[in-house]
This record gives structure tokens, C-alpha cells and sequence, in this order.
């Protein structure tokens, strides 16, 4: 819902720049050169409910899956939601599980730094 909320709003500011640009186009007297040009952009352009959502399927499935789990499983569920895809903790899950590279991360020892050179 928020991503459609979102995306509604975006094309709503685009068409309000579109009407703006054709106002100034006419105020110009531009208009009537390419007229014909302003509403072939203006069609291109129309929001279509059913592009959008195919066009931005996933992040609205993710959104609604996320708004679901929230209000039947308060903030446990949408945290699960939310972690499902979350690539850092996979990365993490397989650092954890890599006992080397794991103990190579809390081992490190960061060179000295020379705050003398730094002042001048």
C-alpha cells in the first residue's frame, strides 16, 4: 500500500511539472510548435495501474507481506518479514559459520597511526 501511495504521489508530482511546462510553453507562445509533442508525452507517459504493477511487483509484494505479518503477528512477524531477504545477514550467517574468516575479523589489529604526520 505504502509503495502504491508512494508511486501515486511521485506521478502526481510529474504531472503537475508536465502542466507546469506546458504553461510556461504557451506563456512563451511555444505551445503550438509542439503541441503535438506535449501530448505524446503526456499519453507515454499516463500512469497505468497495471504497468506499475507489474513493474514494481516485488517491492509491492514485499511491502504488503511485511504490513500483514505486522498486524497478525505485531512487531515478531514483521521483523521475520523483513529479515527473510535481508542480504547482510546472510553474509553475516556465513562469516559466523566460517570459523576462519571469523576469527580472522576479531583478530585484526589496525596499523599504528602516525598523529604527528596527520598535524603537519
Amino acid at each position: 500500500m505504502k509503495a502504491y501511495m508512494t508511486l501515486s504521489c511521485k506521478v502526481g508530482s510529474f504531472n503537475k511539472v508536465l502542466d507546469e511546462l506546458i504553461k510556461m510553453a504557451k506563456l512563451e507562445k511555444y505551445f503550438d510548435v509542439a503541441k503535438q509533442e506535449f501530448e505524446d508525452l503526456k499519453q507515454k507517459l499516463a500512469h497505468d495501474k497495471n504497468k506499475d504493477l507489474q513493474v514494481f511487483k516485488n517491492e509491492i509484494s514485499k511491502l504488503i507481506k511485511e504490513e500483514i505479518s505486522s498486524r497478525f503477528l505485531y512487531q515478531k512477524g514483521r521483523i521475520e518479514a523483513m529479515i527473510e531477504d535481508d542480504i547482510g545477514l546472510e553474509e553475516a550467517y556465513g562469516i559466523i559459520n566460517n570459523p576462519d574468516e571469523y576469527k580472522n575479523i576479531l583478530s585484526y589489529v589496525s596499523p599504528p597511526v602516525n598523529l604527528k604526520a596527520q598535524r603537519e
